[in-house]
């Protein structure tokens, strides 16, 4: 087989991409393993119904039966399949839940650094409950942001000594330079 062969598989390889593989994943896996563990009751459930259903109709041959087997057999099928819907509708109303909460908690922590930095404000971050990529990211460019702010500040106490001495004009000029290659 060729190397191509191999890279062309590869290329088009399947990927699952999560926005947060820290919680979608097992989310994910939470629901899969729910509602398969909530199949396998169901069915338990209506085979027993069921099997109930019929032993009960199975003897009645000269009495007044409840009603038509057909309908005593789907009334028990719409009682289990009503089960398993309104089961299934309430977990993924509580996944959606856990997700809106996650997803706000991360928005709200990036609207504080965001609307620090709106304000200039380039003082440490406290550290919060929720890590998130995006979080480090900004965190880390605003560290970036604060050391390369106290250079600026130290280029200017020094420009401003030089000037006020009134020092060599290459030396003022080389800490101009310095300063413009710290401006972006």
């Amino acid at each position: 087989m060729s190397s191509t062969a191999v890279q062309a598989n590869a290329r088009h390889r399947r990927k699952i991409h999560y926005v947060d593989e820290r919680i979608q994943k097992w989310l994910l896996v939470a629901l899969v393993v729910m509602e398969a563990a909530l199949a396998a009751a169901a069915v338990g459930v209506l085979n027993w119904h069921l099997a109930g259903v019929i032993e009960e109709n199975l003897y009645r041959v000269h009495l007044h039966a409840p009603g038509p087997l057909f309908d005593q057999l789907m009334q028990g099928a719409q009682k289990v399949l009503g089960m398993f819907i309104l089961i299934n509708v309430i977990a993924l109303l509580l996944a959606d839940a856990i997700w809106r909460h996650h997803v706000n908690c991360v928005v709200n922590d990036f609207m504080a650094l965001t609307g620090k930095t709106g304000d200039l404000d380039f003082s440490a971050d406290p550290e919060t409950a929720h890590s998130h990529e995006v979080l480090a990211l900004a965190r880390a460019w605003r560290a970036r942001e604060r050391v390369r702010l106290a250079a600026i500040r130290e280029q200017l106490v020094r420009l401003e000594g030089e000037v006020s001495a009134q020092s060599d004009p290459r030396r003022i000029q080389e800490l101009l330079d310095n300063l413009k290659e710290l401006l972006p």
